[in-house]
C-alpha cells in the first residue's frame, strides 16, 4: 500500500496534469491532512492498472478534500474500491467515480467515517452481496448536487446502503437496480432525502427502510421505477421499527405506494402529496392528492438546469402550486422556490410551492423561446395564452420570433386525442415540436387539408424537428386547376425536417381531373410527404397513406378521330422524393401505402390512351439526388403500387401503367444505400410489375429483397438476401401493431430468414428495444453481428430475475438469485419435510406460458423433484415444487412463454443443497462456522442464508442442521 507522509495541510495540485494515472502497484494511503485538486474530472483519470487487485484512495486520520477527478476500475475485497474513508473527514467535490467494482460492500464509495459529497456522479459501479453497488455507508454521509446512476449490486441498495447516518440533497438516482431491496437507497437506519429525483431504478422498490431508524422525504419526485419479489413501490418499509415522514412528494410509481411487512411500522403523511394510488391508506393528511396522470414530462428525465438532472411538470400537473415548501428555499435545480404561478390556484393551507423536486416557472416546461398547446381547439385569435393557446396560434408565434435562440412548442397536460385542422399549418421558422407520443395526440387535416406546410428560408440554420406525434387524414386538394400535379397530402417540405417517433397514417393526395377533351389526368405525389428539401426520418410508421393519378379524360368530337388522354401516375404512397433532396431513413416501417395510377380515357377509332404508373408505393426517389439517400434497418412491406388501366378498342388498345410497390428509383449516379433493409412483401398490379425493388441501389450488405428481378447493386457474396418473382423470398412478418415502443411495428416471427442475419451500428429498433439480441440457436450472417434484418429486432422473452423465495416466519421473504446461465444458483435451505420449495420468475411484461416442468438431476441416482403447481399472475411466474431431494441440481423449464410479441422456452437451474450457506457446491466446517457466527444476529437480507431452518432466526439449530450435512457436494 502506498502511504503518503505529508505535513498538515499539504495541497496537491494537480492542475497541469491531464491525461490518465495509471496506478501499478497499490492504492494511494492518505493518513494526514490534505487538499488534492485536478484539473477537472474530464480531464484528469486515476485508475487501478488492470493486473493488480486494490482499491484507489483510501483515507485515514485527518482532513482531505479530493476535487475534479476522475476515480475507476478500483477493486477490493472489503469495501470502497474507488474511495474508502476509514476514519476521518473527506469532501468530494466535482468528482466521478466510476467502474469500480468487486468488492462485497460499496463498489465505488465506501464510508466508515464523514464523507460530504458536492457535485459529483457515481456511476456503473458494482458491489456484492453485501450492498452498496455506488455507496456503502457506515459513517456520517451528505450529499448535495449528486447524481447516483446505473450503479447494481447482487444484494441491497443499488445505489446506495445506509447503516449510518445520511443526508441526501438536490440529487438524482436513476437507473440503478439490484434483485434484492432499495433499488437507489436501502436504509437500515433511516435518513432525510429531500429535493431528489428517482428515476427507473429497478428493484423491490426505489427505497428500502429496514431495521430501525426515522426516514424523512420532503419534496421529491419517483417515477417509472421497477420491481420484483412480489414489491413495486415508491419506498418499502420492511420492518416493525421503522418510521417514514413524506411530504410534498411526487409517487408516480404502480400499483402500491408503501409496503410492510411488520404491522407496527409508521407512516405519517406531512400532507401536500401527489400519488398515482392511495398510498395504502396513508396519504389522506391536507393537500394529498391522488391522479391518474401527474402531468409529468413524457420524455422523463433530463437536463432542466442545475447540477442534476430532473423531471419538469408540464403545463396543467396537478402539482403546480399544490404544494408546500416545509422550508426548503430552492428546487432541486436551486431554482426559488416557492415560485407562485399567477394561472394556478393554490392548495389550501399551501405556499404555492409545486409538490416534487421540480419548481415550474410560469412556462412550465422552461423553454425560453416556447409555447404550450393547452388546447385541441383550432383557431388564431393572435394570442398564446396559458389558458388558450392552440398548436396554430403557438406555431404562428413561433414563426414570427427573431431569434437565434431555439423556437420549441410542447403540448399541455390533457392534450390528447386529435387535433383537426381547418386548413394547413405553415411553418417557415426553424422550430422543434415535441408532442406526448404518437399514440397519445394525432394532428389531422379531417380529410380535408394537408396537415404541414413546412417552406424554410435560406438563412435559417437547424430545419424543424417533429417527435412524438401522428400526422393522420392529410389530403392536399386546392381549387382545381386542369389536369395539375398535386403534392404531399401531410406533409410538403421546402427546407430541413427531422421526424423522431411519429406516425403517418391514412394521408392522400390525388392528381386533379381534367375535364378537357381527351386531357391527360393530373399526377399525384407523396400521399404522406413530398419532399423537396433534406428529410430525416427516425423510428416512424407509415400507414394506409396513398398517392393516386387521376384518370384520362375521353375524347369526344362528333365524327373527328382522337385519342383519349393518358391516366395520371401515382408516385409515393408514402414519401415522393423530388430532384435534387436528400432522405435518410433510419429504424422505420412501411405498411399498407399505395400508389394508382389513372385509368386512360376513351379515345374514337383507333386511337388509343395509356394508364398512368403506380410506382413506390412506399417510397419514389429522385433521378438526380441533392444529398445522399440512405435506408437503414427499414422494414418495407405490405405495400402495393397498382398501374392504371390502357383504354383502346378491339383494334389497339393502350399501355397500361407500370406498377412498383417498394421502392422506385432512377437514379445511376448516386443510387440510394440501403443496409439492412428488409423490401419484400410488397404487390405490384398491372403494367411492367415490380413488386418490392425497382432501379438502381448501392447495398451496404445483409438486406432481405423480396423479388429483385428488375432492381440491381445488391451484394452476390451472401449478404444481401435476394429472391426472384420466380422464388421470392417471404419475409416472415406479423401484422402491424403495437408491440411495444412509440409507434406500430411489424414483428419477426420466429420462422423469418431476418432473423440474425444483419449488421448494424444502431444500438436499438424502432421500439427502442435494444440492438443487438443474439438468438443462440440461429448462425450469424457471415461477417453480420447477430443483429436482425428490418426496423424489429426480435429478442427471447427472458426474465429480469428469477429467485427461490421462502418465508423466515416473522422476519419476511427472503430469496434466492437463480441465474439463466453460468453457475447455477444453489438453495441452501430447508424444504420442509417434504423438500417443498417456490421460485418466481419475473418478466419485463405480462406473459402466458404454455407449460412448466420439473427435471431431477440425471446425474444422480435416485433424484426427485415433482411440479406441484404454477400460477400465472402478469408479469410473475410463480412455480411450486415438491419432493425435491437434496444434493443435485435440478432445471424447472417454462414452455412457449409468450409476451405478446415472442414466443419461447424458459429454463433455469438451481442447485438444491441444504446446508451450503457460503454457495461454494459444497458443505464443510466452513459453513457451520459462517452459520455459528450469525447465531443471534436478526434474520435480514445478508443473514438469511444462515437461517437453514426457515423460522425467522439462526441458532443452534442452525448450526447442527448444517453440521450434519458436512460432506455433501453438488455433483
Amino acid at each position: 500500500m502506498k502511504t503518503f507522509v505529508l505535513p498538515i495541510a499539504a495541497l496537491c495540485l494537480l492542475v497541469a496534469v491531464t491525461g490518465t494515472i495509471v496506478l501499478t502497484s497499490a492504492s494511494l494511503s492518505v493518513n494526514h491532512n490534505l487538499t488534492i485538486q485536478g484539473p477537472g474530472a474530464n480531464s484528469l483519470t486515476i485508475r487501478r492498472s488492470s493486473n493488480l487487485i486494490f482499491r484507489i484512495f483510501y483515507f485515514d486520520n485527518g482532513t482531505w478534500t479530493l476535487s475534479d477527478v476522475t476515480i475507476t476500475n478500483g477493486n477490493d475485497s472489503a469495501s470502497g474500491c474507488g474511495i474508502y474513508n476509514g476514519n476521518g473527514n473527506l469532501t468530494l467535490n466535482n468528482c466521478i467515480i466510476t467502474h469500480n467494482l468487486g468488492a462485497p460492500k460499496g463498489g465505488g464509495i465506501g464510508n466508515n467515517a464523514t464523507t460530504t459529497m458536492n457535485n459529483c456522479f457515481v456511476m456503473d459501479n458494482f458491489s456484492g452481496n453485501q450492498g452498496g453497488g455506488g455507496i456503502f455507508n457506515s459513517g456520517t454521509l451528505t450529499m448535495n448536487n449528486c447524481t447516483v446512476s446505473n450503479n447494481n449490486s447482487e444484494s441491497d441498495g443499488g445505489g446506495l446502503y445506509n447503516t449510518g447516518k445520511l443526508t441526501a440533497n438536490t440529487s438524482t438516482f436513476d437507473h440503478n437496480s439490484v434483485p434484492g431491496g432499495g433499488a437507489a437507497i436501502f436504509t437500515a437506519n433511516g435518513g432525510i432525502v429531500r429535493n431528489c429525483t428517482f428515476y427507473q431504478n429497478s428493484g423491490t422498490s426505489a427505497i428500502r427502510q429496514t431495521t430501525l431508524g426515522f426516514l424523512t422525504v420532503q419534496s421529491c419526485t419517483f417515477s417509472g421505477d421497477t420491481g420484483h419479489e412480489g414489491f413495486l413501490a415508491s419506498i418499502h418499509l420492511l420492518s416493525d421499527a421503522t418510521t417514514l415522514k413524506i411530504g410534498n412528494t411526487i409517487l408516480d410509481d404502480l400499483p402500491s405506494l408503501f409496503t410492510q411487512s411488520g404491522s407496527a411500522a409508521t407512516i405519517t403523511s406531512l400532507g401536500y402529496n401527489l400519488s398515482r394510488d392511495a398510498g395504502n391508506g396513508y396519504l389522506t393528511a391536507a393537500g394529498d392528492q391522488r391522479q391518474s396522470d401527474l402531468g409529468l414530462d413524457p420524455y422523463g428525465l433530463q437536463y432542466n438546469g442545475g447540477y442534476t438532472d430532473t423531471i419538469a411538470l408540464i403545463y396543467g400537473s396537478a402539482a403546480i402550486d399544490a404544494g408546500k415548501s416545509f422550508g426548503l428555499t430552492t428546487d432541486q435545480r436551486g431554482q426559488v422556490r416557492p415560485y407562485d404561478n399567477p394561472n394556478f390556484t393554490n392548495a389550501s393551507g399551501g405556499d404555492g410551492s409545486d409538490i416534487g423536486a421540480y419548481e415550474a416557472p410560469n412556462d412550465p416546461l422552461g423553454h425560453g423561446n416556447g409555447f404550450i398547446v393547452t388546447t385541441s381547439a383550432d383557431h388564431d385569435d393572435g394570442q398564446c395564452g396559458f389558458t388558450d393557446c392552440t398548436l396554430r396560434e403557438a406555431i404562428n408565434r413561433a414563426n414570427s420570433l427573431f431569434t437565434n435562440l431555439p423556437r420549441t412548442i410542447g403540448f399541455g397536460f390533457g392534450v390528447t386525442g386529435a387535433i383537426t385542422l381547418q386548413s394547413e399549418l405553415q411553418i417557415y421558422s426553424d422550430m422543434t415540436i415535441t408532442g406526448p407520443g404518437a399514440r397519445q395526440l394525432a394532428i389531422s387535416g379531417g380529410a380535408t387539408t394537408r396537415v404541414f406546410d413546412i417552406v424554410i428560408p435560406r438563412g435559417e440554420i437547424t430545419g424543424v424537428t417533429i417527435s412524438g406525434l401522428t400526422i393522420q387524414n392529410g389530403n392536399y386538394a386546392p381549387a382545381q386547376n386542369q389536369g395539375e400535379t398535386r403534392y404531399g397530402g401531410g406533409i410538403f417540405l421546402n427546407g430541413t425536417l427531422t421526424c423522431n417517433d411519429c406516425a403517418f397514417v391514412n394521408n392522400g393526395v390525388s392528381g386533379a381531373t381534367n375535364s378537357n377533351n381527351g386531357g391527360k389526368g393530373g399526377d399525384g405525389e407523396g400521399g404522406a410527404i413530398f419532399n423537396a428539401g433534406y428529410l430525416t426520418l427516425n423510428r416512424c410508421t407509415f400507414s394506409g397513406n396513398s398517392a393516386i393519378g387521376a384518370a384520362g379524360t375521353a375524347f369526344s368530337a362528333g365524327g373527328t378521330l382522337g385519342a383519349g388522354g393518358n391516366g395520371g401516375s401515382g408516385r409515393g404512397g408514402a414519401i415522393f422524393s423530388d430532384t435534387g433532396s436528400a432522405v435518410a431513413v433510419t429504424n422505420c416501417t412501411f405498411y399498407g401505402n399505395a400508389a394508382s395510377g389513372g385509368a386512360g380515357g376513351a379515345g374514337s377509332g383507333t386511337q388509343h390512351a395509356a394508364g398512368g404508373d403506380g410506382i413506390g408505393a412506399a417510397i419514389f426517389l429522385p433521378s438526380l439526388p441533392g444529398d445522399q439517400l440512405s435506408f437503414v434497418n427499414d422494414t418495407i412491406s405490405g405495400n402495393t403500387g397498382t398501374g392504371g388501366l390502357g383504354f383502346g378498342t378491339r383494334f389497339s388498345h393502350g399501355p397500361n401503367g407500370g406498377s412498383n410497390g417498394g421502392i422506385f428509383t432512377t437514379d445511376t449516379i448516386q443510387p440510394a444505400l440501403v443496409r439492412a433493409t428488409i423490401v419484400a412483401g410488397n404487390y405490384a398490379v398491372n403494367g411492367n410489375a415490380a413488386a418490392d425493388a425497382q432501379g438502381p441501389f448501392s447495398s451496404g450488405g445483409f438486406n432481405l429483397i423480396g423479388i429483385g428481378d428488375q432492381s440491381s447493386g445488391w451484394m452476390s457474396s451472401g449478404e444481401d438476401q435476394v429472391g426472384t418473382t420466380a422464388a421470392p423470398i417471404n419475409p416472415q412478418l406479423g401484422p402491424l401493431q403495437n408491440n411495444g415502443g412509440p409507434t406500430d411495428t411489424m414483428a419477426l416471427l420466429p420462422t423469418s430468414t431476418a432473423i440474425d442475419q444483419g449488421s448494424s451500428f444502431l444500438t436499438t429498433d424502432q421500439r427502442g428495444q435494444p440492438r443487438r439480441f443474439n438468438n443462440p440457436s440461429i448462425p450469424n450472417a457471415s461477417g453480420g453481428d447477430g443483429s436482425d434484418i428490418g426496423a424489429f429486432e426480435l429478442y427471447l422473452v427472458t426474465p429480469t430475475s428469477v429467485v427461490s423465495q421462502k418465508t423466515h416466519g416473522a422476519a419476511g421473504n427472503f430469496n434466492i438469485k437463480l441465474p439463466l446461465t453460468g453457475k447455477a444458483g444453489v438453495e441452501c435451505r430447508k424444504g420442509g419435510t417434504s423438500g417443498v420449495h417456490t421460485l418466481i420468475f419475473t418478466f419485463h411484461a405480462p406473459v402466458t406460458v404454455g407449460s412448466a416442468k420439473v427435471t431431477p438431476d440425471p446425474k444422480v441416482s435416485g433424484a426427485t423433484a415433482t411440479l406441484s403447481s404454477y400460477v400465472v399472475s402478469g408479469s410473475k411466474v410463480t412455480v411450486n415444487l415438491t419432493g425435491v431431494s437434496n444434493a443435485q441440481t435440478i432445471r424447472i423449464t417454462l414452455s412457449s412463454v409468450s409476451d405478446g410479441t415472442s414466443s419461447n422456452d424458459v429454463s433455469v437451474p438451481m442447485g438444491v443443497l441444504l446446508g451450503d450457506t457460503n454457495k461454494t457446491s459444497s458443505v464443510t466446517s466452513d459453513d457451520v462456522t459462517l452459520t455459528q457466527s450469525k447465531v443471534g444476529q436478526a434474520v435480514n437480507a445478508t443473514s438469511f442464508r444462515e437461517d437453514v431452518t426457515v423460522d425467522g432466526s439462526i441458532n443452534s439449530t442452525d448450526v447442527n442442521l448444517v453440521q450434519s450435512k458436512v460432506g455433501t457436494v453438488l455433483p
